[in-house]
């Protein structure tokens, strides 16, 4: 179930005598993406409130009606997907072959420390924790949101 921060109104901040001042529209945080929200979703460069721990989601609407609106016909109980920690090789390997990334890995095997090599070429399953999975990752270049996708799509196979 997704959260819900209702900061409403912000206000610049109050410098020498001159009162803080409102500024356009209401605003709204949420713990996931909200799809019907796209339109309204906004990317301040320096958050006045996000969720500890949890990646916040930044939404303006017109004013408080505006939101309530589309509160009342937003999809707050969305499927949750749940990334695995773990699959067999194969399965990573046929995900990694599906997003184009299987030589791309093999190339950073074989240019990586001998100790990545042996782990890789002797392992049964691939753990998001796994120490060789951090350095292939980086070798690569790939994002947690990246490397999240391919074990959903591991988990498949």
């Amino acid at each position: 179930m997704i959260q819900i921060d209702d900061i409403g109104v912000l206000y610049t901040a109050p410098a020498d005598d001159t009162p803080p001042v409102a500024l356009p529209g209401y605003h709204v945080n949420t713990t996931h993406p909200v799809a019907e929200w796209a339109a309204y979703k906004v990317t301040p460069a320096t958050p006045r409130r996000v969720f500890g721990g949890i990646p916040t989601h930044f939404y303006t609407f017109a004013d408080e009606a505006d939101y309530e609106a589309h509160l009342a016909t937003a999809d707050l109980d969305p499927p949750v997907v749940v990334v695995p920690q773990s699959v067999t090789i194969r399965q990573g390997c046929q995900a990694l072959e599906a997003a184009g990334l299987l030589a791309d890995v093999e190339a950073a095997i074989a240019a990586a420390p001998r100790y990545v090599q042996i782990d890789w070429e002797r392992a049964t399953s691939i753990d998001r924790a796994w120490p060789t999975l951090a350095v292939l990752q980086a070798a690569l270049g790939l994002t947690d949101a990246q490397i999240d996708a391919l074990f959903i799509e591991a988990d498949t196979l």
